[in-house]
């Protein structure tokens, strides 16, 4: 092998680590961002069972507490698609992330073997 081609070898190597570090980045970053639209939501979930438990308890009849769990299935379905909106929103960022890391990739890739063939 010539110097040439363990130079070309090495910057690939080293544009390999860099391109793979930035795919975990990318991928933290969207696990992160949905654990806390998970955890937000349970959150949700529990404040509104416990209160909804609490204003039951207090039911006079049945046809309060039917109003009480419509009430809290509203909230919840309300609160549901919000949450659903913003991960949405967080898996369309990473989607255009992971299509700017691709190109990039492919671009770093490319610049280094027409580097090589240039040198060829």
């Amino acid at each position: 092998m010539t110097n040439d081609m363990m130079q070309m070898m090495m910057n690939m190597s080293r544009a390999a680590c860099e391109t793979s570090r930035q795919w975990v980045h990318i991928n933290t970053r969207t696990l992160n961002q949905l654990a806390q639209q998970q955890m937000a939501l349970m959150e949700r979930s529990l404040e509104r069972g416990i209160g909804a438990a609490g204003k039951a308890m207090r039911a006079k009849d049945y046809k309060e507490l039917v109003g009480i769990q419509t009430e809290v299935a509203e909230e919840m379905t309300s609160a549901t698609l919000e949450q659903t909106r913003k991960t949405l929103e967080i898996l369309n960022q990473t989607r255009d992330a992971w299509r700017e890391w691709a190109e990039r990739s492919v671009a770093t890739a490319a610049g280094e073997i027409t580097k090589g063939k240039a040198k060829a």
